[in-house]
């Protein structure tokens, strides 16, 4: 499973650091047609916005991986270890439920938002929102396993 969680991860740091690199592109573009050409692009803000939603997604995925989400965490580590474990487990299903729960909504769009097209792309709008289900459907893969190596038998130490 380790090996297949290494390859899922390489496919999502390859696809964040593409979307980055897309993003950067089409707004350096922008700016350039603006105020160097005074000829704006109509298409380059949607595209920015579209790679902007999907990039994020991808960084919720790659922060899971590495339980690296912002936490405020004075008060959790006043608490005692058996105490802060029940917190780690419930919040790590929490995470769990929100990530499985968002994928299961996001499927629904394509039928709910029919044929609304971005205006200058004419990319169908759900594919903006579609970027929910790569993110959180990886999420909740690395929660499980996080939850697996967490409870497994024989672990020693902090959560």
């Amino acid at each position: 499973m380790k090996n297949l969680l290494e390859r899922l991860n390489a496919l999502v740091d390859w696809g964040a650091n593409l979307i980055l690199i897309n993003m950067v592109t089409v707004i350096t573009l922008q700016i350039t047609m603006r105020y160097i050409f005074d000829r704006p692009l109509q298409w380059s803000e949607e595209l920015a916005r579209y790679s902007y939603a999907w990039f994020c997604l991808f960084g919720i995925a790659l922060v899971t991986k590495e339980r690296t989400h912002l936490s405020v965490s004075f008060i959790f580590d006043r608490f005692p270890l058996k105490v802060r474990q029940v917190i780690h487990i419930a919040s790590m299903s929490l995470m769990l439920i929100f990530f499985l729960a968002g994928s299961w909504g996001t499927m629904e769009l394509p039928g709910v938002q029919g044929n609304i097209r971005a205006y200058s792309l004419g990319i169908p709008f759900y594919v903006l929102h579609l970027s929910i289900l790569p993110g959180f459907l990886v999420s909740a893969l690395y929660t499980v396993y996080h939850f697996y190596r967490d409870l497994r038998p024989g672990k020693k130490g902090e959560t």
